[in-house]
């Protein structure tokens, strides 16, 4: 079944099987009633919108794309499930995309030898976030630095910490090849740029470890490229949730599966 349902009794046996209950199943409920509506208004939406870059290289069905367009989502969940398949102490880690370090501070409780945060803390179009930015309307660069601000101050005395400031595509260059045990990918999430990153930090890692990525959904137009870049980077050309089998060109054997919004490729060793 994947992480993605397409009856409400696959939902339910799905809360069930992780004993999700009370008010939590209830809004998982909720929204899984309301999804054919939210489709239906966010592809309204759609139409507005000029220069979309719509997933057209992957066979989808109409299930999975209202699933991973409703907001059926529980981050903090799914990005713990992430982390119990994928992480253990003293991995020489990179968060990329940091913003106020929120998740930095989780990564930082499974206790990593080192943990690299990378964020540029500016929205622009040479971020690739042009559309976001249009989106959103282009926010105070104030906003940004406050946000840098806060990581500074957050983690100035963790010895294990390091701060770069800069684009992703130029603060993996500072990285020698297959040096990292764990990346998570959390920057611009258009199609190219999400593609750049997944080829960039991908020689970064050490057989055995682990690239990692948030927003696998069709949430809005800034986010929508990371489902068709994934595909793109494993070659595969319908919507795959799981596989412990996949032969890259470049990288050999890999394993990769989606959990909720968050994904992760797994170089064997």
């Amino acid at each position: 079944m994947g992480f993605y349902f397409t009856t409400e009794k696959e939902l339910k046996d799905f809360l069930k099987s992780n004993n999700i209950t009370g008010a939590k199943a209830e809004s998982f409920l909720s929204s899984f009633k309301n999804m054919k509506k939210r489709k239906d208004e966010y592809l309204k939406k759609l139409k507005n919108i000029k220069n979309y870059n719509q997933i057209k290289n992957i066979k989808i069905t109409d299930a999975q794309e209202i699933y991973f367009s409703s907001n059926v989502w529980d981050r903090s969940y799914y990005r713990k499930i992430l982390l119990e398949e994928t992480f253990k102490p003293g991995l020489e880690c990179v968060e990329v995309g940091v913003l106020k370090g929120d998740f930095s501070e989780i990564l930082l409780s499974y206790n990593p030898k080192k943990l690299t945060l990378i964020d540029s803390w500016v929205c622009s179009e040479i971020s690739g976030d042009k559309i976001y930015a249009l989106e959103k309307g282009k926010l105070p660069q104030k906003d940004f630095d406050e946000d840098e601000k806060i990581v500074r101050e957050k983690f100035k005395n963790d010895k294990r910490v390091q701060i770069i400031k800069a684009y992703s595509r130029d603060a993996v260059k500072k990285f020698k090849n297959e040096s990292l045990d764990w990346v998570y990918i959390d920057t611009t999430h258009y199609y190219k740029a999400v593609l750049a990153d997944l080829n960039n930090w991908m020689p970064k890692i050490k057989k055995g470890g682990y690239l990692c990525g948030d927003d696998f959904m069709i949430k809005d137009q800034h986010a929508f490229g990371v489902i068709e870049a994934v595909h793109a980077f494993l070659n595969l050309d319908e919507l795959t949730l799981n596989s412990d089998n996949i032969t890259h060109k470049k990288y050999g054997e890999l394993k990769y599966k989606v959990i909720g919004q968050q994904y992760y490729i797994h170089k064997k060793l």
